[in-house]
């Protein structure tokens, strides 16, 4: 699709707020927390414009090429590379006639159901501000094993267990983050409970009314601990994640959506839009308007 249609495409697709789809949406399936599809079947559902998922989604590419881009930064994929996507990441793909693999979509609920299960918040490639959500598994043929083993379980249907399938699940990305670490910018799986629990927050609910102290309060320790511990952890402060979290979910809007600045300083938490300006000039050195019609020309 070339820069001209895929404005088009862009513009036209523009809402309020940028669309959530759910499970029942994309597929079928015995649970509602759980989805297992082919790549094929869900290019056509995948939108080219940007879009949201309310569910964790682990993408696995076994031929062609794909590219996904979240926010402003976009991914290329290839053969023998796994996406990892969180909750509410606007995001967009464009895919080869030639792509193939498969799309592991679950919610929490999934893994939390064993109480011995780790949440998924707390694997490093599920951090949706500082992850680096590729990786290529070329080297670690056992991730291929796994996911035989996923979709021969997966594929007995009504008589599939629930249980088998949360354990491949658990030992697909257990097998992952094993690498991760090795990668730029990925972040260490040595990384506290407290600090992936703060992240995780963040994630769901940017809000400029929300400081550090309503975190550590949700958290159930004092704002200074959770500050001592987040600085300690990733020599960033907690209110370094606060801003750049916000910023994050102002960019998205401002450029996915047709809300206007004073409508999003409201979304954001801002009780006056002209400090929702000052902030996010701040934060980018030109003003809301200013980034939107940038975005726009691209």
């Amino acid at each position: 699709m070339d820069r001209q249609k895929l404005t088009k495409v862009k513009s036209s697709q523009k809402e309020k707020d940028l669309r959530t789809y759910t499970l029942p949406e994309l597929g079928t399936s015995n649970w509602d927390d759980l989805l297992y599809e082919p790549l094929e079947n869900l290019i056509p559902k995948n939108l080219s414009y940007p879009h949201r998922h309310d569910f964790y989604e682990i993408l696995i590419v076994r031929s062609g090429t794909g590219k996904i881009r979240i926010d402003s930064r976009e991914y290329s994929l290839s053969e023998n590379m796994m996406f990892f996507l969180t909750p509410y990441q606007a995001h967009r793909s464009e895919w080869s006639s030639k792509a193939q693999g498969s799309v592991l979509m679950f919610k929490e609920s999934f893994l939390l159901a064993d109480s011995n299960s780790k949440g998924p918040w707390e694997y490093p490639f599920f951090h949706s501000i500082e992850s680096t959500p590729a990786l290529d598994f070329s080297k670690i043929p056992s991730i291929l094993n796994v996911l035989l083993l996923f979709e021969e379980e997966w594929s007995r249907k009504e008589n599939s267990n629930r249980n088998i399938l949360r354990n491949y699940s658990e030992i697909l990305m257990i097998l992952a983050e094993r690498s991760y670490e090795e990668l730029p910018g990925g972040i260490s799986s040595k990384t506290g409970s407290l600090v992936r629990k703060f992240l995780k927050l963040v994630g769901e609910s940017p809000n400029a009314s929300k400081s550090v102290r309503n975190y550590a309060s949700k958290l159930l320790v004092t704002p200074g601990h959770l500050n001592d511990t987040v600085k300690k952890e990733t020599n960033r402060t907690a209110s370094d994640f606060l801003k750049e979290r916000i910023n994050l979910e102002a960019k998205r809007l401002l450029e996915h959506t047709d809300a206007s600045v004073a409508e999003i300083s409201i979304k954001l938490g801002f009780n006056d839009h002209s400090y929702f300006i000052r902030f996010f000039k701040k934060e980018n050195g030109i003003t809301p308007s200013e980034y939107r019609i940038s975005r726009i020309r691209k």
